[in-house]
C-alpha cells in the first residue's frame, strides 16, 4: 500500500498522507496533474496481505514529479 500527499511541506507523520493506492504489480505508474508537476510528492509504503493486515510504514520519502 503507498499513501502519498503532494504537499508544501515535509509530512510530520503518515496521517498527513492523504491519498492512497494498494499496489498489486510491479511496476506502479503514478498519474499526477499539469497543475503538480515540478512540486514534491512525499509518500510512505507498507505490506499488505491477502487478509488486509499491514505491517508498519515505511519512512516517509519524497521526489519531485517530473
Amino acid at each position: 500500500m503507498f499513501l502519498f500527499a503532494v504537499l508544501d511541506e515535509p509530512p510530520k507523520s503518515v496521517h498527513e498522507l492523504t491519498r492512497s493506492v494498494l499496489a498489486t504489480r510491479t511496476p506502479h505508474v503514478f498519474e499526477f496533474t499539469d497543475e503538480e508537476r515540478g512540486k514534491t510528492v512525499y509518500f510512505a509504503i507498507c505490506w499488505q496481505n491477502e487478509k488486509g493486515e499491514r505491517g508498519p510504514f515505511s519512512e516517509i520519502a519524497s521526489a519531485i514529479i517530473p
